[in-house]
Formats: C-alpha cells, structure tokens, sequence
C-alpha cells in the first residue's frame, strides 16, 4: 500500500526521505537554538542514511561503540547507549530491505552456526537461575543477543551486496574507530599531563583507557582490532 502511494506521488523511498529531512530541518532551526538544531539535523541525516542503507548503521555503530563507558560517565544513561540506539535502528532497516526484497531464505553454512550460537544462548539463559545478580547476568545476554544481530546482518547484508565490499565497509569502520581511540590514548598517556592518581606512571605518564574508562578493555578492544 506505501510502495502504491508512493509511485502514485512519482516519489522514490529515498527521494521522500530527503524531502521528511529537509522538512524536519526547517523545523528544527526554526524552533530550536543551534546546538539542539544541528543535533537534531544530524540525527535525522543519520536515520535517514541508515534506511537507504543499513551498512552505514553499522558502521556507525562500531565506530561509537567504545562511547558507551563514557556516556554512562557523563550522562548517565545505564544500560542503553546511543551506539545500541544505532544497532536497533539499524536492526530495523536491515529487516525491512530483506522482506522488500524477498530476501528470506537462510544458506545453509549460517544454519549450522546459528544452531551452536542458538544453544550457547540457551545454556547461557539456564544459566540464570542461579545468577548472583540477575539485573548484570540479563546485561550480559543481552551484549550476546547483540553479537548474534551483527553476525547475522554481516553475514546476509540487506541490499545486494558482494562479501567483498562488507568486508571493506566493516574494516573500515574497525581501523577508524581504533585510530580514535588511539588518539585519545596517546593524548591520556603523555599530553594531557594528568590524570586519575591509580592510573600513574612513575609520576609522569599515566595509563591510557580511551573512552572505556578502564585500561584493560581499552587494550583488549585495540589488540583485537590490530
């Protein structure tokens, strides 16, 4: 009915979501003060970008996913970060290129694996009746849930693309956000000139945790992309 009403206005998908753009905008600036505007602007460029193409949401994801540890820091925001606000989004826009495209059949190499990925998710929800703390244990299968989408959304891309260029689109992605992180580290280690006193060295430098606020999966997160 959508796809009927939209050739009958002689409008492709992404030509309206230009135009809903560019409408939000305008309101936007209108009514808000620039800082809100331009992240509002933004917001709505993101979106818009993630449903032509869910590669670009993904991609965005990984690179602000180290932000979380930050973000709660500084925000507050618990359990949900915008990199995960990202996943869902993108989430969506992955299943809905797949159903347009009639693109529901599942190759036989990613059955066996989701079959061992589907029973370590269960052993692992088994797990839970003899949690400690139910609220973290719920946390942790929800990181693994996560893992599984990526693979999935990796593995079986929502447009037509080679598995070639998803590569390259994730690589990419992986070697920018490792570069900021970098970044960020070396500025914590020597520039900056200070930092928390238990993360001290000899009085001079101090460890690097990039946004992760923690050392070890600041390390852990570059040794893996590297």
């Amino acid at each position: 009915m959508i796809e009927r009403l939209i050739d009958r206005l002689q409008f492709r998908p992404a030509q309206l979501l230009i135009y809903l753009v560019a409408i939000c905008a305008g309101l936007s600036l209108f009514h808000l003060q620039l800082p809100m505007a331009a992240t509002v602007l933004l917001g709505l460029v993101l979106v818009t970008a993630i449903i032509i193409e869910p590669l670009v949401g993904l991609s965005v994801a990984i690179v602000i996913g180290p932000l979380g540890a930050i973000e709660n820091a500084i925000l507050h925001t618990g359990s949900v970060d915008s990199a995960q606000i990202v996943l869902v989004l993108t989430a969506g826009s992955w299943i809905a290129h797949r159903i347009l495209r009639r693109q529901v059949e599942w190759p036989k190499g990613i059955v066996a694996i989701s079959i061992s990925y589907a029973a370590f998710l269960l052993v692992s929800i088994i797990s839970l009746l003899i949690a400690v703390d139910l609220a973290a244990a719920l946390k942790e299968i929800a990181k693994w849930l996560q893992i599984g989408l990526v693979a999935v959304m990796i593995a079986l891309p929502g447009r037509d693309h080679s598995k070639d260029a998803v590569i390259k689109w994730m690589a990419a992605a992986l070697v920018v956000s490792a570069l900021v992180q970098s970044a960020v580290g070396i500025w914590q280690f020597g520039i900056r000139g200070d930092g928390p006193e238990h993360f001290s060295i000899l009085g001079q430098y101090f460890r690097a945790y990039g946004t992760f606020e923690q050392p070890n999966p600041y390390a852990g997160f570059l040794g893996l992309v590297l």
